[in-house]
């Protein structure tokens, strides 16, 4: 099961920021998970929220201000003023220094940002590595009608036949539920389809030990050394779920 590290390290570093993504290589992540925004002269930026508030010092929506009004910003004293400092990072910036160091799980969050991010792609060179994300399928769809080698996967609250069909219609390679959901026989019958399970929203170690139980590829996690455990200890929770299921 390979884990991949939401929004970066984002337990131990502020969220989508270079030390948040520093540190989930340096932690061994198998991926990197992020979210893709569009800034107001169309520049894809690395950003979760709608708004600035939350994870900066600035206000206002990210759509409608310029990469240039964000590069002020402090995106890292809000988690710690050790972190002061940090900026939001674009997509290209990202991928120079990520791709082919990590799997890369790219969320999209507006459909608005889906041509910008598929020529950042493009222009770096197509990775079999990285995945487009969404919980809107529509994005999905706009992906999939631009770009025929983009990989595709379905962000949804739970597996369902339905899922797995529209996954399948678009040619996605992964379907990613709320860990919380997620039954065996869910994940056997998105396999039996040739579809990637990766869960996320795992909170604590009860619930890891279900997504491991149930047998999906991936899982998306906010502490890759999972939920401060050491590799060892975390290897006894992986072997004893194993032996559970």
């Amino acid at each position: 099961m390979k884990t991949f590290a939401h929004r970066g390290a984002s337990g131990y570093a502020p969220e989508n920021t270079t030390a948040a993504f520093d540190l989930a290589i340096e932690m061994d992540a198998d991926g990197i998970e992020t979210d893709l925004r569009l800034t107001r002269d169309g520049v894809v930026v690395l950003f979760h929220d709608p708004s600035l508030d939350r994870t900066t010092d600035g206000r206002g929506e990210v759509a409608l201000l310029t990469f240039r009004d964000l590069q002020p910003l402090d995106a890292g004293r809000w988690f710690h003023p050790r972190f002061g400092g940090l900026r939001v990072p674009d997509l290209r910036s990202f991928l120079r220094r990520y791709m082919g160091r990590a799997l890369l799980e790219l969320e999209l969050k507006v459909p608005q940002a889906v041509a910008p991010s598929l020529d950042e792609v493009q222009r770096m060179g197509l990775w079999d590595g990285l995945v487009f994300t969404s919980f809107e399928y529509p994005t999905l769809e706009a992906v999939r009608r631009r770009a025929s080698w983009a990989a595709v996967g379905w962000l949804v609250d739970r597996i369902t036949p339905e899922h797995v069909a529209a996954v399948r219609y678009i040619d996605g390679v992964q379907i990613c539920p709320r860990a919380s959901t997620l039954t065996r026989e869910d994940v056997r019958l998105a396999h039996r389809y040739g579809l990637r399970v990766r869960a996320w929203g795992i909170s604590d170690g009860l619930i890891a030990r279900r997504v491991i139980a149930c047998g999906v590829d991936g899982a998306t996690v906010d502490r890759p050394d999972w939920q401060g455990s050491n590799r060892q200890a975390w290897g006894r929770v992986v072997e004893d779920a194993r032996q559970e299921a």
